[in-house]
């Protein structure tokens, strides 16, 4: 080999170590959840008129789990849902949500939710509740699985951790207010895995 093509080829592989090195090539850390893979195994649910259930959506990803809150119908003059989930931030942390139209109409468009928080006391707790607004019947849910909405994780540590409706905060509301009537079933969530 030449002098010349010596130094071009030993150049690359310099060139090559450097680029590993600098994009993290094998191996390194990242910020939170760097890495991590999050999956859900889901609760043993049944699809039965007012069962609720968490159900991962097609959007999940091996950084994101995207779950669906889901209401089996048929239920009619539903008004809206309650409920708290339990879960180890240490494991996994919220990272958002978003509404589905499901109790939108006329005289609900757009501001019918308190987005899911954290509750500031107990941090391993999420405080979730969407409804109509005002003075207005509710909505029938046809005969199939209605989502609500999908709730947003994303992983902090291995580990595993249930995620958990809370006994005694979760319901499906009709409009009998200031206290609802619950419209509700059995709910079931899972356990979510960090590795």
């Amino acid at each position: 080999m030449s002098g010349k093509k010596r130094f071009l080829w030993i150049a690359a592989l310099a060139f090559c170590a450097v680029l590993a090195l600098s994009c993290g090539g094998g191996g390194g850390s990242g910020g939170t959840g760097g890495g991590l893979v999050i999956s859900w195994s889901p609760g043993s649910g049944l699809p039965a008129a007012g069962n609720v259930e968490l159900v991962r959506d097609a959007a999940s990803t091996p950084s994101l789990l995207v779950l669906d809150v889901v209401v089996y119908g048929p239920l009619s003059d539903v008004y809206g849902i309650a409920f708290h989930l339990s879960y180890d931030e240490s494991v996994f942390v919220f990272a958002g949500a978003s509404k589905t139209t499901i109790l939108d109409d006329v005289s609900c468009s757009g501001a019918c939710i308190q987005f899911p928080t954290p509750d500031e006391t107990n941090p391993d707790l999420l405080i979730v509740s969407m409804s109509r607004t005002g003075n207005v019947g509710g909505v029938a849910l046809p005969d199939q699985p209605n989502v609500f909405m999908t709730l947003q994780f994303t992983p902090v540590a291995a580990g595993s951790s249930g995620l958990s409706f809370v006994p005694g905060t979760a319901k499906v509301c009709d409009p009998a207010l200031p206290d609802c009537v619950d419209l509700s079933g059995t709910w079931t969530g899972g356990i979510v895995l960090v590795s």
